[in-house]
């Protein structure tokens, strides 16, 4: 009886403590979410893209602020005590929100001492000094009002009037009134982000006819697109990158075009290794919808590209070696009359051709060795309906990237777009590699 009541006690105590930890982790989860919530009360609701960012998580992935800043190169050890300084006077616990509002980027973030911070950064600035205006104080492109910082990342130096409007925002008129805040939140990812994909067409298309062409395609290929939403994670090995298109009540907005999923084992047939490897799914449902798109359009697809089109029903896929023009690729069929097909991919260069059952196959140059195993990349693509992974370029391969792979996968009805940049250790996180030069 004795023992069963020590037991008693101990696994009370025991419960007692994790019932505290839960409820300490849980009220630290909740101080996190105010933060964020905070800087989104003064983000405007119009604002064309919204990014939210974890420091706290970011600082994490390097390891710390002293193994971020060993990385600076030697001769800048000085600017990184400064730097390493100045920020110790932010919020490191917290989030960044990296904002649009017209043609104006801002990043905002909170201050754990704002008087040491402005003091510390007219120092860095040699001679300058914060003025007050408007209840703002301003110093170029930075501004500081009461615990918050806010830096103008374009254009001329900040308006302080445009601070103190955002910093008076209502619920009602800032980014808290978008539902879709509580999800970049709960997203615990490093970067979530949302943007008007009406606002970021303004920023990047130039000229009314350029801006109607974008707005048919994007309404060709989605019913009732309206944003662009995402994420960014740095992982143990690896980084991703995800993004997909949201309609008007922030679901995922329909793709309104035939979609397929590759078959690996057709990818698994161009070879042993490569340098590059890229497969599509092009079912027959996809070649019909843009014959008919064309007539749409009144610009019929002219017989001859028709031709080469009909033929194809499946998996097209192909892949680069290391030797200048060595390539092998693969065209799926449906078995009818593939004459123009051979003829294209003739045009292209000096290929060998040939048909093997529903499957043409062709070569060019040298035989493709990379690398890459071509079947562990084809096992990557099991489920996109398109995808693309080759070796990093020469400056990601510097920061310790070794291999990038980019698939688009069908996803309840649309699309959604994934990126994975692949590090060279597996069991270090991929912003761990990274150099500053």
């Amino acid at each position: 009886m004795k023992h069963s009541r020590l037991a008693y006690r101990f696994a009370s105590r025991i419960g007692a403590l994790l019932l505290l930890a839960v409820l300490l982790l849980a009220s630290c989860s909740k101080d996190k979410n105010e933060k964020a919530e905070a800087l989104f009360s003064t983000v405007p609701e119009k604002a064309q893209a919204v990014a939210l960012v974890d420091i706290e998580k970011i600082t994490d992935d390097f390891g710390s602020l002293d193994a971020l800043f060993s990385r600076l190169p030697e001769g800048d050890t000085a600017k990184g005590a400064e730097a390493k300084d100045l920020l110790s006077t932010l919020d490191m616990t917290g989030y960044a929100v990296v904002f649009a509002d017209g043609f104006h980027w801002y990043v905002t973030t909170l201050l754990d001492d704002p008087s040491a911070f402005m003091e510390k950064y007219s120092k860095d600035e040699k001679g300058g000094a914060f003025v007050e205006k408007n209840g703002v104080n301003v110093l170029g492109r930075v501004a500081v009002k009461d615990d918050q910082l806010w830096i103008k990342l374009n254009g001329n130096e900040v308006d302080p009037l445009d601070i103190k409007g955002y910093a008076a925002l209502s619920d009602n008129d800032s980014f808290m009134a978008c539902k879709y805040h509580e999800k970049m939140v709960e997203s615990g990812r490093d970067v979530a982000f949302l943007g008007s994909l009406d606002g970021m067409l303004s920023q990047v298309v130039k000229g009314q006819s350029d801006s109607t062409m974008a707005q048919l395609v994007i309404s060709t290929l989605f019913k009732d697109a309206r944003y662009l939403a995402g994420t960014l994670a740095f992982e143990k090995g690896k980084g991703e990158a995800a993004v997909e298109v949201l309609d008007s009540k922030f679901g995922l907005a329909p793709f309104l075009l035939p979609t397929g999923t590759v078959d690996v084992n057709t990818v698994k047939r161009l070879g042993e290794t490569a340098e590059l490897v890229c497969a599509v799914a092009i079912p027959s449902k996809l070649v019909d919808k843009v014959a008919s798109l064309g007539r749409a359009f009144g610009g019929a697809l002219p017989d001859v590209y028709l031709n080469i089109l009909r033929p194809i029903d499946g998996t097209v896929a192909v892949c680069g070696g290391t030797a200048p023009g060595s390539m092998n690729g693969i065209v799926t069929t449906n078995g009818s009359d593939t004459s123009a097909l051979f003829g294209m991919i003739n045009s292209v260069g000096n290929m060998t051709v040939k048909k093997e059952g529903n499957l043409v196959l062709f070569r060019q140059g040298e035989a493709v060795a990379g690398a890459l195993n071509v079947a562990g990349q084809a096992e990557l693509m099991k489920g996109v309906m398109a995808a693309c992974t080759g070796a990093a370029p020469q400056q990601m391969a510097e920061q310790g990237v070794s291999r990038i792979f980019v698939g688009l996968y069908p996803d309840k009805g649309s699309v959604r777009l994934k990126c994975i940049f692949f590090g060279n250790d597996p069991k270090a996180n991929i912003l761990s590699n990274i150099k500053f030069k």
